[in-house]
């Protein structure tokens, strides 16, 4: 990834920064996207620099009851539907009553700790407090509904979908 483009010469591209590239045949030009809802006020969901504070990438955590529920807002390192599909069971169970959300300063705390933890690990871009883990992120909603596989039951149950979870698992490490 590089800076904005200064200038362009017959085969070389030099970028604000001032750093330089030769002999370029092709040039891309990936300039990303910013996102907003301006359909909603900005003390329901205030996005500042493509940053959307939202609680485990789902809920604002400012709200006095949890009333809205954003689904797919996040960049996965992996497949997308699986996430939104746990997000949206997850917002339906909190939406009924069945599962409480945290006080807004945890969510906060939450929110932070996510976007230093992507500050560590991404390559800083536009949409870093957008990047998520994709197994950890599963198995965190999936936590968070109380369906996340128990290994140990399963190797009772059906040891060979056991060892399958198992090599799965050991192969994100």
């Amino acid at each position: 990834m590089k800076p904005n483009v200064k200038e362009l010469t017959e085969t070389a591209v030099i970028f604000e920064d001032g750093s330089r590239v030769e002999d370029i045949d092709v040039l891309l030009f990936a300039t990303g996207y910013n996102f907003s809802f301006p359909f909603l006020e900005e003390d329901v969901l205030k996005i500042n620099n493509n940053h959307a504070p939202l609680y485990k990438f789902v809920f604002p955590p400012h709200l006095e009851k949890p009333t809205l529920a954003v689904i797919g807002l996040l960049q996965p390192l992996g497949a997308i539907m699986p996430i939104a599909e746990l997000q949206t069971r997850w917002a339906t169970q909190v939406f009924k009553g069945l599962l409480k959300l945290p006080s807004a300063d945890d969510m906060m705390a939450d929110i932070a700790k996510k976007i230093k933890e992507n500050e560590k690990r991404y390559v800083p871009s536009q949409h870093i407090t957008l990047q998520v883990q994709y197994i950890d992120h599963v198995d965190e909603l999936a936590s968070l509904l109380g369906v996340k596989p128990n290994l140990p039951f399963l190797f009772l149950t059906d040891p060979k979908l056991a060892l399958e979870v198992c090599r799965s698992d050991l192969s994100k490490h």
